[in-house]
């Protein structure tokens, strides 16, 4: 009789842990519901909680920002080409490949130098309340800022059944040597 006691209490107490995960993993769901996919800049504004004046001056940063950054990608993507360009040349590659390196180097400081300059006059429109909240979430700022500008930001998540099947073009698998 002593050992069905205790095979109870233990069902009991693993019927109680079933349930308080359950709550868990509940709470947890919901928490990442809370915080939707939004954009970054609707994402700023509403865990700052910037008044009409603060958007404004927000929308301003966010419009210059984007131009500049606008202009560097373009000129990067123009470096990216010609300095690729020189694998197609008949001839070896010349010393224009270094140049060439160099300035893309460049480019890309200076894009992180006007996004941390962007984020620097973001904090400076903040209140002393909103810079706290504004140094607990950047890292979340930054992470969805690189998330959204990322190429193929928008492409589907990896299917659970695998890859899809090859094109009709597509050479066939090996095979499987095991």
């Amino acid at each position: 009789m002593e050992k069905v006691k205790l095979w109870r209490w233990f069902a009991i107490v693993l019927v109680i842990l079933n349930i308080a995960l359950c709550i868990s993993v509940g709470l947890q769901l919901n928490a990442k519901k809370s915080t939707p996919n939004c954009k970054p800049n609707d994402f700023i504004i509403s865990n700052l909680h910037f008044n009409a004046n603060q958007i404004g001056q927000f929308e301003k940063l966010r419009a210059a920002h984007h131009d500049s950054v606008e202009v560097l990608l373009k000129e990067g993507r123009e470096l990216r080409k010609l300095y690729f360009s020189n694998l197609k040349a008949s001839h070896d590659l010349n010393l224009n490949v270094d140049s060439l390196q160099v300035a893309i180097g460049r480019n890309q400081q200076q894009i992180e130098k006007v996004t941390f300059n962007h984020f620097a006059q973001l904090r400076n429109i903040c209140n002393e309340e909103q810079k706290k909240t504004f140094d607990g979430i950047i890292d979340e700022i930054l992470r969805r800022v690189m998330n959204n500008n990322r190429p193929g930001a928008g492409a589907p998540p990896p299917r659970p059944d695998g890859p899809p099947p090859p094109a009709d073009d597509a050479p066939p698998p090996p095979p499987d040597r095991n």
